[in-house]
């Protein structure tokens, strides 16, 4: 995880309440760093005392599933007692939180047994009779998006007991510092020459330039609901460019070049209609010529689409080339 100003002071907050034995809750939007975050933390980025256990939510968790998931993690300190071992402390870890279906009535079981267990310190075990079973030395840390789509609107009964760490959308200065710093340290691991990863920061600045605008202009509509930009879009352009080393990738115009591909391929391919994407490529081809000419790079543009391949040999790693 590159490290920026924001991700540093939430990891410093979250490692603070965890620490104190909080409960805590990650918000924020998609590709905002929640659950890389908390997982550094709740899988070693605490002191030895501290055990972490990480599950995730889906539309079909159930509430028997979960409690049978967390009892065969809990250690039995006494008749009826269970949790952590001793002189440990569990600290749960919960991703997508309010992903679970409502029902007819509209509770979500399986925050709903969270919520008993937050709230009354255990839940009830159903074999071999009714037997409340207490629950101790643990504490959760959750993470969720707003409600929307399959994400629902989580009860104030179960957010009460929680501790709200905020995850807003990055600061520009983050985005750019956590691309160039992913772009430039792959390029160099792979011996891409340095004037190549010297025109790394101008790709940077194109692609976020297209995000900006496919935020602003394409929004999802019921015609069109995925239509739907965040910053793991973006992260999807650059993975096949890692791909290259220095003989595949042998000057600016090759980078320039599968650059331009992949954001047609990550943008311009989910448009479904002929009048946006032309909207879109005019800005896209605009932006490039932007910074290419200032840097003599304009006549790589002469065409309005791009076609790569994909070659792979026995022994060596997948490269990208124009076939036309």
């Amino acid at each position: 995880m590159v490290p920026t100003i924001d991700n540093t002071r939430q990891k410093y907050v979250l490692q603070h309440l965890l620490t104190q034995k909080v409960n805590v809750v990650a918000v924020g939007p998609t590709g905002t760093g929640k659950t890389v975050s908390v997982s550094d933390l709740v899988l070693g980025g605490l002191p030895d005392r501290f055990l972490g256990l990480t599950f995730t939510f889906s539309p079909q968790t159930k509430a028997g599933v979960l409690q049978n998931s967390l009892m065969s993690k809990f250690d039995k300190r006494r008749s009826h007692v269970f949790g952590a071992p001793i002189g440990k402390h569990f600290v749960v870890f919960i991703d997508d939180a309010n992903l679970p279906q409502k029902e007819r009535y509209g509770a979500q079981p399986p925050l709903e047994l969270l919520r008993q267990l937050l709230g009354h310190g255990g839940f009830y075990n159903f074999t071999g009779g009714i037997r409340w079973n207490a629950i101790i030395d643990t504490s959760f840390v959750m993470a969720m998006g707003p409600p929307g789509g399959s994400r629902t609107q989580v009860s104030n009964r179960l957010m009460r007991y929680l501790n709200y760490v905020s995850f807003p959308e990055m600061s520009e200065v983050s985005k750019r510092t956590i691309l160039n710093t992913i772009l430039k340290g792959g390029l160099s691991q792979r011996g891409v020459k340095s004037e190549v990863i010297d025109l790394s920061s101008k790709l940077v600045e194109g692609t976020l330039s297209i995000f900006r605008r496919c935020c602003k202009t394409f929004l999802p509509t019921p015609s069109h609901v995925h239509y739907s930009f965040n910053m793991r879009d973006v992260m999807r352009v650059f993975p096949m460019i890692f791909e290259n080393d220095g003989n595949s990738l042998p000057n600016e115009e090759v980078l320039v070049k599968q650059w331009m591909h992949e954001m047609q391929r990550v943008f311009y391919d989910r448009l479904i209609c002929a009048r946006t994407g032309n909207s879109l490529f005019p800005s896209l081809m605009m932006n490039s010529r932007s910074w290419a000419t200032r840097v003599g790079t304009h006549r790589w543009f002469p065409r309005a689409d791009l076609y790569l391949g994909i070659s792979c040999r026995k022994g060596s790693d997948p490269t990208a080339k124009s076939v036309i």
